[in-house]
């Protein structure tokens, strides 16, 4: 029997010392989704408190004058508002937070019983997020968060909601309120170090969520760097770049593998 290939075996590629650099790779590819929704929440937060609520969306608290210390937006996740990764999705996001402008805040976001549908209704990786920095320009809204502020789920873990990096998620919203014509670009750093030998260093170079495909990136990369030996450093590195067919695949070190939405 065959046996399918996840988009995290591309380790056979690259070598034995496969555990961490799994963890690696999973670390990117949950930590897309992850920050996809925190993105596309935080979003939907903004666009309620200015004024461009749609119908998954309820402003708890408004902010009448600005600075405002007590903003508090609830999102109903479902049909009209899906996530950029996974599409349909049910549970509620409760985001509270402090704006000094309309255009700008810092957030809070707690999770609750968010499922993807596609996912045979699999729960989010992230129950909760701090220190969520939201500001606009134009039609276009920069949302940046670091990982070591989210919190996991009990299906998820700290490399599921990528803890060690620091995420920047674009989001175009093209002049309106609606999620469905929203483009989404994230991109991420991250690095651990221990000592010469065993340090890692990944990035994210701006994968693009196209609105029409909730499967995977249509664009960007990611690479990751291990160095790992004795006395002589052996660099290990994994390129992963995303193409424009909307197949739930990737290109891992020049091979095409399946995209792990969640853990």
């Amino acid at each position: 029997m065959k046996t399918r290939i996840l988009f995290g075996a591309a380790l056979a590629l690259v070598g034995a010392c496969g555990s961490s650099q799994q963890k690696a790779i999973n670390e990117v590819q949950f930590g897309l989704t992850t920050a996809s929704a925190v993105g596309r929440t935080a979003a939907l937060a903004m666009d309620a408190m200015k004024g461009m609520p749609v119908a998954c969306t309820t402003v708890k608290t408004a902010c009448a004058t600005f600075p405002c210390t007590t903003g508090e937006v609830t999102i109903a996740l479902g049909p009209g508002c899906p996530l950029p990764l996974g599409g349909a999705a049910t549970g509620t996001v409760a985001v509270t937070g402090s704006w000094s402008s309309v255009d700008q805040a810092t957030l809070s976001q707690t999770f609750t019983n968010a499922q993807v549908t596609a996912q045979s209704n699999k729960a989010l990786a992230i129950a909760s997020v701090t220190q969520v920095s939201a500001s606009r320009s134009s039609n276009t809204l920069t949302i940046s968060y670091t990982g070591a502020n989210a919190v996991a789920g009990a299906s998820g873990s700290a490399l599921a909601v990528g803890a060690s990096n620091s995420w920047t998620v674009s989001v175009d919203g093209k002049g309106t309120a609606d999620p469905a014509d929203d483009l989404v670009t994230v991109s991420a750093t991250s690095a651990s170090a221990g000592g010469f030998s065993g340090v890692r260093v990944s990035s994210i170079k701006s994968a693009v969520l196209d609105p029409t495909c909730p499967t995977n990136p249509t664009s960007g990369s990611a690479q990751i760097t291990e160095v790992s030996g004795g006395l002589v450093p052996v660099p290990t590195i994994i390129d992963i770049k995303f193409h424009s067919a909307c197949d739930g695949s990737a290109e891992v070190n020049g091979t095409t593998q399946p995209l792990q939405l969640l853990p």
